[in-house]
């Protein structure tokens, strides 16, 4: 994996923002729908913005944005192999 992004002091950054992921959603939902699979977000993020992480890297950032309320989640259980994530308030992606 490329070096971590640092920002102009020289501290690490976050490549896997909570503006990058909506990012995503905006680019990547269907028109009809404001839900996709831990793997789209992870490719949306490799396509879009060049984010070169882990899939479980994108998961934990998933994790943490469905305990603040941005997202809800279906498929975890026994078997599951991916996870859906869906959008709370999908007008939060407007800015």
């Amino acid at each position: 994996m490329p070096d971590r992004e640092r920002d102009g002091r020289g501290v690490y950054t976050d490549k896997v923002t909570t503006d990058r992921i909506l990012g995503v959603f905006d680019r990547d939902c269907p028109p009809d729908s404001n839900t996709l699979l831990t793997r789209h977000v992870h490719n949306g993020l490799e396509t879009h913005f060049r984010v070169d992480v882990t899939r479980q890297t994108v998961r934990r950032r998933l994790d943490a944005l469905e305990d603040e309320g941005v997202l809800t989640s279906q498929g975890r259980g026994k078997g599951s192999t991916d996870v859906f994530w869906t959008l709370v308030d999908a007008n939060k992606t407007e800015k």
